[in-house]
């Protein structure tokens, strides 16, 4: 009996053709979701940057930007903080 006409081989076959189209279908939804979450990040980051530091730029949120600096930021990451990190500025804000 050849192998061809063998059920259990052609099974074997189908099953591993199905995990093979399962696995590519996982990984390519997986690729667009990363791709669509670090789109969106971007934007929100951009966004941040539009309002927080565009209007802190021109003086209107200088207070308030240093204020979510030492609330937010840890004192590791502020200047003069541990291992040599420069910490955020205004400009990194």
């Amino acid at each position: 009996m050849s192998e061809d006409s063998n059920p259990s081989a052609i099974v074997d076959d189908a099953y591993d053709a199905l995990l093979t189209d399962l696995r590519a279908i996982i990984t390519t939804g997986r690729v667009r979701a990363a791709v669509a979450v670090n789109a969106e990040l971007v934007m929100t980051y951009w966004k941040i940057g539009e309002a927080g530091v565009g209007k802190g730029a021109r003086g209107q949120y200088r207070e308030v930007l240093e204020r979510i600096k030492v609330a937010h930021v840890p004192a590791s990451r502020q200047p003069g903080g541990a291992e040599g990190a420069p910490g955020p500025t205004q400009r990194r804000l």
